[in-house]
């Protein structure tokens, strides 16, 4: 179970022939998130590379495999792009229908200290597990 999570949208998706689904698009960046929490950039240069090890894609944080991350870089303003192939058939199915709109980073044990600009605090330390 992780103890913080940060979303972003999902910007492409190709369907291969083996029926499953490479999806791109950005896992996190230093922006607001929906709790008012912002990631900081220079622990995000050292946590994503850790996590891109194994890159493991879990379906809403919950216990099901939906893939694995493929390909991960950092583009302009510290945006932290990965590409997925999405295997699980439930979860291949849920983003052709525009249910699973997008990729949520899952964060274990986050160390978050107060900030001014985000009144959910800045998540400065902690594992991304997902």
């Amino acid at each position: 179970m992780t103890d913080a999570a940060v979303f972003a949208l999902i910007t492409k998706s190709t369907e291969m022939p083996d029926g499953s689904l490479l999806v791109r698009g950005t896992a996190t960046d230093p922006s607001l998130d929906a709790d008012a929490q912002r990631c900081d950039p220079a622990w995000l240069k050292s946590a994503m590379p850790d996590w891109f090890r194994y890159g493991n894609i879990r379906e809403q944080h919950s216990n099901i495999a939906a893939g694995v991350a493929t390909h991960y870089e950092v583009e302009e303003g510290d945006r932290h792009v990965i590409e997925a192939k999405i295997v699980d058939p439930g979860s291949v199915a849920k983003v052709k229908a525009g249910v699973l709109k997008g990729f949520s980073i899952g964060i274990r044990n986050p160390q978050i200290r107060a900030d001014k600009s985000a009144p959910g605090g800045i998540i400065q330390n902690g594992q991304i597990v997902e």
